[in-house]
């Protein structure tokens, strides 16, 4: 039994350190030249997945990677990382997405996103023959019509949905959103993803976003922490924990596996959330999306340094 089966981009990840990140017609330093960083994997899905399975549970894959040399290893990657890669497909004469990350000392970055295997009109063949071992179903920005196909999978086996949202590299028709939203229980996402949400729904604010299968809405806030917005509860915030120096990408994958492994283990909301902190913290201190991310001792230990005062 699969924990959870999860679908969303793949990319192989060059994260270059830059002395700003630029406006237009502005020119930046770089700190490095991009053929002498060590790649890295990233993607929604697989930073939620490995992070989880690195804290002890099963989790699966569902994706597209080209079958060219990143994308062969980056499934020796996942399997590696004890990832069930079944329903991970090499696309014979498709190149492995890639994404170039500028990372600036204050936090900020900006990411340039070649596709490669991934574009939104992918009509391939695909088989989610994981879905009918799995306890939970999430889906993060990927190409359309295979996210749809997942889902259509989920609810045939009648797997819970979670629905991860990202709206920086998904086109999601109005339809498709509804759809998406009819069917997740679960819905996280960051503040600025939230206002673009309820704006597309014509909900007034994420609480209003809890209706029929919709019972919880996370909505991430940076070095704010993250607010809940749960059907059995008040709106409930938690804080962060301050940092000195920040690399965000991965951050929010990683509060999702935080989050999922105190639900997994029947904690609370709260509980929950602040193990999503707690996780996020690991991502934000190093870079890379989840190479930094640790084992359930290292995890618990720092979770418990933290949170044992509050």
């Amino acid at each position: 039994m699969l924990d959870l089966i999860a679908t969303g981009y793949t990319c192989v990840d060059t994260i270059v350190p830059v002395s700003h990140c630029p406006p237009a017609n502005d020119t930046a330093i770089l700190a490095t030249l991009p053929e002498e960083v060590p790649h890295s994997f990233g993607g929604c899905a697989a930073n939620v997945t490995v992070g989880m399975n690195r804290l002890g549970h099963r989790t699966g894959m569902a994706t597209l990677l080209g079958a060219d040399e990143p994308g062969r290893a980056y499934l020796a990657h996942l399997q590696a990382e004890g990832v069930d890669t079944r329903d991970v497909q090499l696309v014979a004469t498709e190149r492995t997405a890639r994404s170039f990350l500028l990372c600036a000392p204050d936090g900020e970055y900006q990411i340039f996103y070649y596709p490669g295997v991934a574009p939104t009109d992918w009509q391939g063949e695909f088989d989610f023959s994981t879905m009918a071992e799995a306890r939970y179903a999430l889906v993060t920005a990927g190409p359309l019509h295979f996210c749809c196909a997942f889902i259509d999978a989920a609810s045939e086996h009648d797997v819970p949905l979670i629905w991860q949202l990202k709206t920086h590299t998904s086109i999601y028709p109005d339809e498709v959103l509804h759809r998406f939203w009819k069917q997740s229980f679960m819905i996280m996402m960051n503040a600025g993803e939230s206002l673009w949400l309820c704006e597309r729904l014509g909900a007034a604010s994420p609480q209003d976003l809890l209706r029929g299968a919709t019972s919880i809405v996370i909505v991430t806030e940076g070095a704010e922490g993250a607010t809940l917005y749960a059907a059995d509860q008040a709106i409930t915030h938690v804080p962060s924990v301050p940092l000195a120096d920040t690399y965000p990408v991965g951050a929010g994958d990683a509060f999702t596996a935080g989050f999922l492994d105190g639900f997994l283990q029947d904690a609370d909301w709260v509980e929950c959330t602040r193990r999503g902190v707690t996780l996020a913290t690991f991502a934000l201190s190093q870079p890379g999306a989840h190479s930094g991310l640790p084992d359930r001792e290292t995890y618990w230990k720092q979770h418990l340094a933290y949170w044992s005062q509050q």
